[in-house]
């Protein structure tokens, strides 16, 4: 049972800006508990670095040093997240450059970091009982949309692409791209993630319904206009 059905069973109501507050609150201790899970694996000096150094070159973020030579590449990962509740906005993104730094540093070799990353991630998402306006779909976070569009075309879409690594990642990568808008990066990965299936007709099909679709549209603005 979520927590918004049990507030909803016991008469509490939420108040939206409480609720961000306590949702960034969720972040940092996510972020700290992941911190602490190197020292726990005995990891920290030899696994942890690669990630910071990762994660801070995605932020492009310079002061990752700490201080003193003992400290390089050290700095708890609460150092790129910010405590107040009107900051969530830029936890939310810095949230998901970890992930994808995560991924890129630990996905292979240490798994297992990665999946107590995945997992406290998804029990934010999960515990919150308002909409926040974003998404957590299992391995990265993303905006919302139209509620059945992302239920249809995204979530879905990346549950089935579980077994296509490959163009699951090209998938997600539109995604991104789409949400920066950057949009011909975006199309292009589109692309690729259906290339990939290696589904030769299936490009023909949907190339010329994009078409009829676009042109529909290009006459209807002509007809309104």
């Amino acid at each position: 049972m979520t927590l918004n059905k049990i507030y909803q069973q016991l008469g509490w109501n939420v108040k939206y800006e409480d609720e961000v507050k306590k949702f960034n609150n969720r972040i940092l201790l996510t972020v700290d508990n992941f911190y602490s899970k190197f020292y726990e694996g005995g990891d920290y000096k030899y696994i942890y670095p690669n990630l910071i150094k990762e994660f801070a070159f995605l932020l492009g973020e310079s002061e990752y040093y700490g201080y003193g030579p003992e400290s390089k590449y050290y700095l708890k990962l609460t150092r790129f997240f910010e405590g107040k509740g009107d900051a969530f906005l830029t936890n939310i993104k810095n949230l998901t450059l970890l992930l994808e730094a995560a991924r890129k540093t630990l996905a292979s070799s240490y798994n297992k970091y990665y999946k107590f990353l995945l997992d406290e991630i998804k029990k934010v998402f999960e515990i919150t009982p308002v909409d926040i306006g974003y998404l957590f779909t299992g391995e990265t976070i993303i905006k919302k949309g139209a509620t059945e569009l992302d239920e249809k075309l995204i979530l879905e879409n990346l549950t089935w692409l579980v077994s296509y690594p490959n163009t699951k990642q090209l998938f997600e990568n539109s995604l991104k791209h789409y949400l920066t808008k950057h949009y011909q990066d975006a199309i292009t990965n589109a692309y690729s993630s259906l290339e990939s299936l290696e589904l030769t007709e299936f490009y023909i099909y949907v190339t010329g319904t994009f078409i009829r679709l676009i042109i529909q549209k290009i006459n209807s603005k002509s007809i309104n206009t």
